[in-house]
């Protein structure tokens, strides 16, 4: 699944979502268009994850598609975050087709009593 990176149209807002904001929200989502994309669901049927031929390439079918269609709809980049850092799978089939690995995001635990 792919969207289409609204942070990017509402960079400079500020937080705000003014009648004026909202306007240039609508503007640069319909007609100046946002230059990016954000996948924040991707994934294979657990039945097919275990053979390592079949799981990954119908990942890798599914990322070609999302790179087709988002050539034909004029996007230059997007963005396969939320990716926990033990999937070594999917992290290295991103690094395949080009991805970069470029923030990391960790959630740490204590206990309180």
């Amino acid at each position: 699944m792919a969207l289409t990176n609204i942070n990017e149209a509402i960079v400079d807002f500020d937080g705000r979502l003014s009648p004026w904001n909202l306007a240039k929200l609508v503007w640069r989502l319909k007609i100046a268009g946002v230059g990016s994309t954000r996948v924040p669901l991707m994934g294979v049927k657990k039945k097919f994850r275990n053979n390592p031929l079949l799981g990954a390439g119908l990942a890798m079918i599914a990322i070609d598609r999302l790179r087709e269609n988002g050539k034909r709809l004029g996007k230059t980049s997007a963005e396969l975050g939320w990716i926990l850092e033990d999937n070594k799978a999917t992290n290295n089939i991103i690094r395949s087709v080009g991805g970069v690995h470029y923030k990391t995001h960790r959630i740490y635990e204590k206990a309180l009593v």
